[in-house]
Formats: C-alpha cells, sequence, structure tokens
C-alpha cells in the first residue's frame, strides 16, 4: 500500500520562464531517507503569455510527482488556493517559482514533525540579490528565538516580530479552519494567511535550518511602487486587524504583532516612495489615507510611547505625528539622500 504524501510543494507561476528552471530543477533532489514518492510538486500556472507552461509541461514529462494545473490569469492567491484544492501532503509549503529549496529541506521539515507533529512549522532562508548569486546572506526572521515547539501566543511573546515566510502547514489544520488565501487581496496576502493560519493553530515549530534560498528581484513586489496596487495595503490591514480580533484576540497586544503589521504597512506605503521616487500630490494623497487610518494611527501611537529605544520604526511614527505627509515625506527623503 502506498504510503501517504507527507509535502506537498505548492508553486504559482506567472510570466516565470526566466526563474523557473532552477526552482524546477533543485526540486528533483528532494528525498526524505532516500525516499522521494512521499513527496508532491503542485504548480500552477496563472495564465502564463511566456514560455513558463511549456516549461512546467517539460518537467512534468521527466518527473513523475509533478501536478500541473493551468488556469487562466486570477493572481498569486487564487493559484495558492487552487494549488492546496488539490494537495494530498500531510504539510503543504507555499514557494514561489523565483526561489528554490534547498536540497534537504523536506528532509529537514519531516525531522521537525517526527518531533512534535506540530501545525506550522517555520524555518530560516538564505537570502540572494539578483544578480549576485553566488552570495548568500543568511536570513533569521525570529532573529535569536530557540529551536523548538510554542503555543502560538508562547511563539508571539517570545519573538521580536513576526515571521512573513519560510512555513509549513499542516493541511488538515488549514482545511478544519477553512485558512484559504484571501483573493481580494494584493499586498500582504502572505502576512494575512499565516496570521489566519497562526490563530487557528495549536502549535508551532522552530528550527533554525535554512531549507530555501529567496530570490530579492528589483522587480519584485516589495521593492517596486505602484500607488493603485499599495492602496490596498490599507484593506490587506484591517482583513488583518479584523480577523485576528475574531481568532485570536489577545495577540492584538503583543509588540511582535504591532511591530509586523506596522511593519508590512509602512514598507508598503512610505518606505518604498521615500526610496524611490519624490513626493507628488497623488502619493500624498494616498499616505495621507495611510496616515490617517484608525488602525495604523493607533500602532504609530504605540511605537512613540511604548517602544523602547530611539529606532527607524519610532523616528518615523514622531515625524508622521507632527508634520504632514507633504513636509515628512521629504524630510524623510532628505535623510535617506544623505
Amino acid at each position: 500500500m502506498k504510503e501517504k504524501i507527507f509535502i506537498s510543494y505548492i508553486i504559482p507561476c506567472y510570466n516565470v520562464q526566466a526563474y523557473l528552471l532552477r526552482c524546477l530543477e533543485n526540486l528533483t533532489s528532494q528525498n526524505i531517507g532516500g525516499r522521494s514518492d512521499i513527496i508532491e510538486f503542485i504548480l500552477v500556472n496563472d495564465g502564463s503569455t511566456d514560455d513558463t507552461l511549456t516549461i512546467l509541461h517539460d518537467f512534468a514529462n521527466r518527473e513523475e510527482r509533478a501536478i500541473i494545473i493551468d488556469q487562466d490569469n486570477r493572481g498569486v492567491s487564487a493559484a495558492r488556493n487552487a494549488g492546496l484544492n488539490v494537495a494530498k501532503g500531510e504539510y503543504v509549503f507555499f514557494l514561489d517559482s523565483d526561489d528554490w529549496l534547498t536540497d534537504d529541506a523536506s528532509q529537514v521539515l519531516y525531522d521537525v514533525y517526527n518531533k512534535c507533529v506540530p501545525d506550522i512549522i517555520i524555518t530560516n532562508a538564505y537570502k540572494i540579490k539578483e544578480g549576485a548569486l553566488n552570495v548568500k546572506g543568511e536570513w533569521d526572521p525570529c532573529m535569536d528565538l530557540r529551536e523548538g515547539i510554542y503555543k502560538p501566543l508562547e511563539f508571539a511573546h517570545s519573538v521580536h516580530r513576526l515571521p512573513f515566510s519560510f512555513k509549513a502547514y499542516k493541511r488538515e489544520m488549514l482545511m478544519n479552519h477553512q485558512v484559504r488565501f484571501n483573493e481580494k487581496l494584493r499586498v500582504g496576502e502572505v502576512y494575512a494567511f499565516f496570521l489566519d493560519a497562526m490563530t487557528s493553530s495549536q502549535s508551532i515549530a522552530f528550527t533554525n535550518k535554512r531549507i530555501m534560498n529567496y530570490l530579492v528581484r528589483d522587480s519584485g513586489v516589495m521593492r517596486t511602487v505602484n500607488i493603485e496596487r499599495d492602496r490596498t495595503i490599507i484593506d490587506t490591514m484591517h482583513y488583518i486587524e479584523e480577523n485576528t480580533k475574531k481568532r485570536m484576540p489577545k495577540l492584538l497586544l503583543e509588540a511582535s504583532y504591532k511591530r509586523s503589521l506596522f511593519d508590512i504597512v509602512y514598507l508598503f506605503s512610505f518606505v518604498n516612495y521615500v526610496n524611490k521616487v519624490a513626493y507628488t500630490s497623488e502619493i500624498g494623497g494616498f499616505l495621507g489615507q495611510v496616515n490617517k487610518d484608525t488602525i495604523f494611527r493607533d500602532l504609530r501611537k504605540y511605537f512613540i510611547f511604548k517602544e523602547k529605544g530611539f529606532n527607524a520604526r519610532t523616528k518615523h511614527s514622531w515625524l508622521h505625528s507632527l508634520f504632514p505627509v507633504s513636509i515628512s515625506y521629504r524630510l524623510l527623503r532628505f535623510s535617506h539622500s544623505r
């Protein structure tokens, strides 16, 4: 009798022919104790117009563990949900098509599972800048957290900020609590999904081992400006706050939650724009919306009065509370240019 699938890697793909081969070729080395048949790869083509689908079919012809879903372009969240709908693994891991796993990724996850069978497994990764693939930076989202298993609130209390990526989720937990990617969100959807899963979980395991290579692309969502897209960060912020209040209200009081929500909103608003473009009235209108939002305002007050030490977060919070956006933006841009 065939053993159950342990892990399903779900990989959304949209016009990524330049990066896809590296991601796919690395998958072939995945095994657990020398076994490869308990791992599956779900490759979701989200309406690509380049050679992505051809590359996927060529790979599937050589790799019997690959499953291809071909759908019209509906966005990365819909692609991830489509993969989740057909996954058979005890755990699922969402991998972007421009990133790639380490050779021992599946074994690392299986070893953690064997110790404690957690609802969520969080790992470390390598960060690699596009154009400098031979230079690997170590990325530790949980910083100095000790390896082990935690209750969700215990985990939140133990980390400086909640991590955004590099997680395997127990599929049964996601199904039982109807945790899905919100297809209406255009930015911050990965973090929103994690919080929905975290607040539905009973246990979170952390290992400091690195299981993937995260490629920082110059054209990535977090490194480009797009006002129409980025203004939806307000929707993401409200979705996160409302869902967390329903699922685990005590999490709202944790400093790590406040730091993470503030950071992701601030990244898609002030940070990206200040670093890249001069002030315009259109930018000012968008950032004014963020600055006046009740949730963001409360977060800003928290860092002004509660955060210890004077860091970038507190400095920016003071500036935005004391001056109109048109002035605080120019002051920040001037300080960044020095």
